[in-house]
Parts: structure tokens; C-alpha cells; sequence
């Protein structure tokens, strides 16, 4: 198992370094670079390193969150056209799936699509249906390279990162799209928050489902 944790670690540098560079290419400024969450260890400059290696996110300028003068609001995430916001969004997950794609080749597409499935599932029954895929996991880190298996782990939290959950990038471009349709006072944090307890009762149940598969070990 160590090997599939080293490649969440490996996956999730990449995808917030795909953040931080297509959001500086499109000039929008960063506030901080963190990888991994929780506490933070060190910081240099905007770059932080976190206690837990997992996950991680890039903090842009936003207009509805920071006191800004007139030259840095243009430099802000949400004075974006929606394209550009979506791309930037977006951009970890096309990263990831792009490296997958050149190591899995033809097999990515289904080993992304199947994700969502095993996701939702092992979510339902996370002493049942979960423990399988994690026997399943675990057999494919003894008997693969190391490569193709940060590959396959790519192709999992891609999917994950596009559940419509405001935790993730999927949420996160949901609500970029619907604050173009819909109109309201504070419209987007009720929308934040509406769909921030579906992804974290969905990484409360995964959680469980790990913690029960290591003491049955």
C-alpha cells in the first residue's frame, strides 16, 4: 500500500502545479501554493508544505474575499471571463489525466470512467463493497510499476476532483457556471455551502472504509 500513497503524493503535486501555472499564465494572482492540507509545516514565499500529503490547493486573488486596489481586481480569479475561470479550474485534472494517458494509453478512459462507479459504491458500503476495491488496489501496487500505478491512482482522483461537490474542482465549476445563470445576494457561498457536506460525508465514509480494512489486517 505504501506505493499508492507515495502515488497520491506524486498526483497531487502535479495537479496543483498545474494550477498554479495556467492560472499565472492567464495573469491571475496566487495568494498561497499549498500542498498537502492540515497543518502547515513550512512556508517559503507564496509555497507552503502541509502535514498530510494528500490534496492541496492554490489560493487566487478574488474580489469578493480580498480588499483590492483597481490594478490587482483585474489580477483577480472571478474578474475572469468564465472560460478562462473554468479552464484554470479544470486544468489539474486535465493535467492528471493527461500523464495518464500517456502511460495507460487506451486503458485510461475506462479506468477513469469506472472510477466514479467504485467511488460512489465504495462511498454506500464501506465495509463490504469498498474493502474489495481496496483488495483490489492492493493487488494491482504488488504486481505493477510503480509508473502505471500512479497512472491508475490518476485516472481515481481525476474522477473524484469532478464530483459536483464544493470540495472539489467539479463543485467548484458548477458553481462558476450557475453564478452565470442565477442571480442573488451571496447566491454562490449558499451554493458553497450547500455542497460542501456531500463531499465531506463522501470522504468521512472512505475514511471509514480505510480504517476498517487496517485493523482487519
Amino acid at each position: 500500500m505504501i506505493e499508492i500513497a507515495i502515488s497520491l503524493f506524486f498526483v497531487s503535486t502535479l495537479h496543483v502545479l498545474a494550477f498554479a501555472v495556467v492560472g499565472s499564465l492567464f495573469d491571475v494572482g496566487i495568494k498561497e501554493i499549498s500542498f498537502g492540507s492540515g497543518t502547515k509545516l513550512f512556508s517559503y514565499k507564496k509555497i507552503s508544505v502541509r502535514l498530510l500529503q494528500f490534496g492541496g490547493y492554490v489560493s487566487f486573488l478574488d474580489t469578493r474575499v480580498d480588499e483590492l486596489l483597481n490594478i490587482d481586481s483585474q489580477k483577480a480569479l472571478n474578474s475572469k471571463p468564465i472560460i478562462v475561470q473554468l479552464v484554470i479550474i479544470l486544468s489539474g485534472v486535465f493535467a492528471v489525466l493527461s500523464f495518464s494517458l500517456i502511460v495507460l494509453g487506451g486503458d485510461t478512459l475506462a479506468s477513469f470512467v469506472n472510477a466514479f462507479g467504485q467511488i460512489l459504491n465504495g462511498a454506500l458500503y464501506p465495509f463490504t463493497e469498498a474493502q474489495q476495491h481496496i483488495h483490489v488496489a492492493k493487488n494491482l501496487a504488488n504486481e505493477y510499476s510503480f509508473i502505471y500505478i500512479v497512472a491508475i491512482v490518476g485516472t481515481k482522483l481525476s474522477a473524484l476532483n469532478l464530483f459536483p461537490f464544493s470540495v472539489f474542482n467539479g463543485g467548484q465549476a458548477l458553481i462558476i457556471i450557475a453564478k452565470k445563470i442565477f442571480r442573488g445576494p451571496k447566491w454562490d457561498e449558499k451554493a458553497m455551502l450547500f455542497l460542501l457536506w456531500p463531499g465531506i460525508l463522501l470522504g468521512i465514509l472512505w475514511c471509514s472504509a480505510l480504517g476498517y480494512y487496517f485493523y482487519n489486517l
